[in-house]
């Protein structure tokens, strides 16, 4: 499967608070942009463009809103988070630690990426964050949707969780009493707006390069949290596979529906009688 990547400078993009640094490394077909450094790796046939919860703490309290056509004119981003991490099974916070998926995670790729192919339109192309558990759902999802189009981009990545990465809420609570429920963060964890800025950049080069058309993005649950707080002015936390449509009209940005696969399959299979 082709696939476009962007890569950290292994020297820039850690100091917390930054959007991060491009380096660049020949493999393939190389395209270079001189004002921002990226370099990306090509497919034949498209143009180059440019702390993470324990699962248990991201149930989802809304119901499912399956997709719906909008103008053609609009681009369409669907951002899902990955499925489920060794991490994320064992209940340790992640940021930007890079745990592999579980095979329960891989299976929940699949089955999401089944019932995407029936509900939504043709993806133009999947974009995940650098992180494996996001490049392997990523993988899996385009094979289940046929698009062959692939790329990662560095900030999709989770927001970098400092001190607590690697750690379970019961270490953290016992580490730091009282900071979980008065919602405070130790002093590298990566800021609300370090997050969003890079989010957001990376969402306006999509606008840039694929105006009109349909993306799919698998990216982490708190960098989905914060943008639908910031185009929403309210959070939800999302589980393995949910997430959420954003739509640029050609002016600005907003949230669209919330969708969460692995329930309409769970739907699915209650329907045929599957499961109780």
């Amino acid at each position: 499967m082709n696939r476009l990547t962007v890569e950290p400078d292994s020297t820039g993009g850690k100091q917390l608070g930054e959007t991060f640094a491009i380096t660049t490394r020949r493999i393939g077909h190389h395209a270079f942009d001189g004002v921002t450094r990226n370099r990306v790796t090509t497919c034949s046939c498209c143009f180059a463009c440019l702390g993470e919860q324990p699962q248990g703490g991201h149930g989802a309290s809304v119901p499912a809103v399956r997709w719906s056509p909008v103008a053609t004119s609009t681009t369409r981003v669907l951002v899902l988070r990955h499925g489920q991490s060794e991490w994320n099974a064992v209940g340790r916070w992640q940021g930007q630690a890079d745990p592999p998926l579980t095979t329960l995670g891989r299976l929940q790729a699949r089955q999401a990426g089944h019932h995407l192919r029936a509900e939504c339109p043709t993806f133009d192309l999947v974009i995940s964050s650098d992180l494996e558990r996001a490049v392997v759902t990523g993988d899996l999802l385009a094979e289940e949707i046929a698009c062959t189009h692939r790329r990662s981009d560095v900030r999709w990545r989770e927001n970098h969780a400092g001190e607590w990465q690697g750690l379970t809420r019961q270490e953290i609570n016992e580490g730091w009493p009282g900071w979980l429920d008065a919602d405070r963060r130790p002093p590298n964890f990566e800021t609300v707006e370090s997050t969003t800025t890079r989010t957001l950049a990376a969402l306006a080069d999509i606008a840039k390069f694929h105006a009109g058309g349909c993306i799919l993005v698998v990216s982490h649950g708190g960098v989905i949290r914060l943008l639908r707080r910031h185009f929403a002015g309210k959070e939800h936390r999302f589980p393995n596979l949910g997430g959420s449509w954003f739509e640029f009209d050609g002016d600005q940005w907003q949230a669209g529906s919330l969708l969460f696969p692995l329930e309409l399959v769970a739907e699915e299979l209650r329907n045929k009688g599957a499961v109780e």
